[in-house]
């Protein structure tokens, strides 16, 4: 049987549900065969490789930028599985008027059943901690930015300051000695107006 347990979550809404739609498609799949309805077994085929294509394909794109964004090491490994994925689901759309139905949807049961067990229970699971990692070195950027601006602007506050009080300093000066040479003048004509009369 297979459904989508609470273990299975990444953390990651969008990848959960593509997962959680994987697993009712396959379980559909399961019941099918179980059953002996071979009237369902082409339609439930080409059901399966929309799944996997409309859904599972979209979220490898996501993975890889997760991985990308927190600097993933498994990275190289994770797109080579991902192109692995898409080879089969080629191959099986190829196929799928070829081969018997029962085959087919055989075929595609068992790689699902090893695809879930091997990648998503396992490098899948890494991309929910690769997103938090990814989201924290993002939070710590916003606030090494942040830290950075404020102390440009601080900085700045300060130069404008420094200008201030060198051009506050600046008037001072030219107003004293605006002021002294004014008084020199006065005492100047002071001295020769006594002296013309």
């Amino acid at each position: 049987m297979y459904r989508f347990l609470e273990n299975f979550e990444t953390g990651i809404p969008f990848i959960d549900n593509g997962h959680r739609r994987l697993l009712e498609d396959m379980e559909e799949a399961r019941e099918a065969l179980a059953a002996g309805h071979e009237d369902d077994y082409h339609r439930l085929s080409g059901q399966l490789l929309a799944t996997m294509n409309d859904h599972i394909v979209k979220q490898h794109v996501y993975e890889e930028e997760i991985m990308a964004m927190s600097r993933d090491d498994e990275l190289a490994d994770q797109k080579e599985a991902h192109a692995h994925f898409r080879e089969v689901i080629d191959q099986h759309k190829s196929s799928m008027n070829f081969q018997n139905d029962h085959e087919e949807l055989t075929s595609l049961l068992h790689f699902l059943n090893e695809w879930f067990l091997q990648h998503i229970l396992s490098s899948d699971m890494l991309i929910g901690s690769a997103l938090k990692k990814a989201k924290a070195a993002a939070v710590e950027a916003k606030a090494r930015a942040a830290k950075e601006a404020r102390a440009a602007e601080t900085a700045h506050a300060e130069e404008a300051a420094k200008a201030r009080e060198a051009a506050h300093t600046s008037k001072e000066i030219k107003e004293e000695h605006a002021s002294s040479v004014e008084k020199k003048a006065k005492t100047t004509i002071e001295a020769k107006a006594p002296a013309a009369q």
